[in-house]
C-alpha cells in the first residue's frame, strides 16, 4: 500500500478522458495497474509515458530503477521538471557501447541534441541478457517499486522475460519495457500500450496513451494527460 505523497514534490496537472462507455477506456495511467506484471511502452512518447510512473513512484517515496540496453539515457533535468527525483534513480547501462551501438533515427532519449543508438544486430542477444541479468539483481533486492528497460531494438528471450515476471510478482514491481515498436516482447507482456503526443501549445503537452494489450481488460481503453512539456521530451 502507498502512503501520503510527501508535500513538496512538484505536481503535473492532469485532465484524463475516457475513450467512450463501450471502450474499455482506463481511468488514469497509474503504477498500481502495472505492479507485479511486465510491460510495454511503445511510440514515440514512451519517455514521457515512463516519466508519469517514476514521478508517482518517487511522490509515494517509492524506488525506481533504470536498465538500459540502448547508448544513450534520458536528459535529466527534462525528468526534474516532471517531479522525478532523478538523483535517485540508479541506472545501468548492458549496452557494451562504441563497438555494439550503431546510430539510428527515432526518438531522442536525451536531449534534443543527442544522437539515440541501438544495437548492433550481432551484439543484441549479449546485451539482452546482460539487461535481464541487472534486471533481476535490482529486483532482488526489494528496493523499487518501477523497474524500466530502455530496450530499443533489444528483445530478451522468453526465458529471461519469463524469470522477470517472476521476480515482478514475488516483489510487486511494476517491470516497464521502452521498445523500438514491432516486434512486440511477446505473449508475457500483460500490458502493452503506445504512447503519442501533441503540441505543446503554451508550454502545456497532451501526453496520449492508449492500450493495445490489456490481459486483465478490454484493449484500446485510453489516457490523455495534459502537462508540462519540456525542451527534447517527447
Amino acid at each position: 500500500m502507498m502512503g501520503n505523497p510527501p508535500a513538496d514534490v512538484p505536481m503535473v496537472r492532469a485532465s484524463r478522458l475516457s475513450a467512450g462507455p463501450d471502450s474499455g477506456a482506463s481511468k488514469e495511467w497509474r503504477l498500481d495497474m502495472l505492479r507485479g506484471r511486465l510491460s510495454e511502452i511503445t511510440g514515440v512518447a514512451r519517455l514521457s509515458a515512463v516519466a508519469v510512473l517514476a514521478r508517482e513512484a518517487h511522490r509515494y517515496g517509492e524506488g525506481v530503477a533504470w536498465v538500459s540496453a540502448v547508448d544513450s539515457l534520458f536528459f535529466p533535468p527534462d525528468l526534474a521538471r516532471w517531479g522525478v527525483a532523478v538523483d535517485r534513480i540508479p541506472v545501468v547501462f548492458a549496452a557494451a557501447g562504441g563497438s555494439a551501438a550503431v546510430p539510428t533515427e527515432g526518438v531522442a532519449s536525451a536531449n534534443a541534441s543527442a544522437v539515440r543508438t541501438n544495437v548492433r544486430p550481432d551484439m543484441s542477444p549479449i546485451v539482452a541478457e546482460r539487461t535481464a541479468r541487472a534486471a533481476e539483481t535490482l529486483m532482488r533486492t526489494g528496493a523499487f517499486a518501477l523497474l524500466v528497460l530502455d530496450l530499443g531494438t533489444v528483445r530478451p528471450a522468453t526465458g529471461s522475460l519469463g524469470r522477470l515476471l517472476r521476480l515482478a510478482g514475488i516483489h510487486d514491481v511494476a517491470v516497464v519495457a521502452l521498445t523500438d515498436g514491432d516486434p512486440s516482447l511477446g505473449s508475457l507482456v500483460g500490458v502493452r500500450v503506445n504512447a503519442s503526443h501533441s503540441g505543446p501549445i503554451d508550454g502545456r503537452l497532451t501526453l496520449d496513451i492508449t492500450a493495445i494489450k490489456d490481459k486483465r481488460r478490454r484493449p484500446y481503453w485510453r489516457v490523455r494527460e495534459v502537462c508540462c512539456a519540456p525542451d527534447g521530451m517527447y
